[in-house]
């Protein structure tokens, strides 16, 4: 069962931030070696992750979504691998200690389509999703819509324990797939962050 909560708009100049590139030319990051999910718990205590979140239909309207996102079941654009380089992470340090990364970059979905976005078990200890405002960090975010056909997004990112090439399932009706996102390193094939990156 999916707990609902409200979406907010937000301001579309912070909107396109968050989805704007560097310039910089991209650099490999060298992947390193998984945490003990033992070590984790300063993470998800402090995001205070819900497993199941209902999003509300509403967001910043859109021209579409940037050319080098990937359209998944013609309902939402996502930065996927190898399209879009890796997204650049930011490190955050928990109250005890532990540091953990945040990748920005906001969700973008047309208005006329349902989905459901979802971290996969074996990584839930290691990444937390997040889109509008107060909405708290989840493992599965849901978009149940049925207006007229248009871009709109919201601004947020992925929460992750460190930098890695992570795996997200895509479901849409009857369809799923799985995506691949580098998340401050690049997955195969794909372009490093482009421009400076912690981790």
């Amino acid at each position: 069962m999916f707990r609902r909560r409200s979406g907010l708009t937000g301001s579309f100049a912070v909107f396109v931030a968050l989805l704007a590139a560097c310039s910089s030319q991209p650099e490999t990051v060298d992947p390193p070696s998984s945490r003990p999910a033992s070590e984790n718990a300063g993470f998800l205590r402090e995001l205070d992750v819900e497993t199941d979140l209902e999003l509300e239909c509403t967001g910043t309207r859109t021209n579409g979504p940037p050319e080098d996102f990937e359209v998944v079941h013609d309902a939402v654009a996502l930065p996927s691998s190898p399209d879009h380089p890796a997204l650049q992470t930011s490190a955050r340090t928990a109250s005890d200690g532990s540091t953990y990364y945040f990748a920005k970059t906001g969700l973008i979905w047309k208005t006329d389509s349902s989905f459901e976005l979802i971290v996969p078990d074996d990584q839930r200890s290691r990444m937390a999703i997040r889109w509008g405002g107060p909405a708290p960090h989840a493992h599965s975010v849901a978009m149940n819509c049925d207006g007229a056909a248009e871009w709109v997004g919201l601004p947020g990112g992925y929460w992750v324990t460190e930098p890695f090439c992570a795996d997200l399932v895509v479901r849409s009706d009857d369809q799923e797939r799985t995506i691949q996102l580098g998340l401050g390193t690049p997955c195969d094939s794909q372009a490093g962050p482009q421009g400076p990156s912690d981790g």
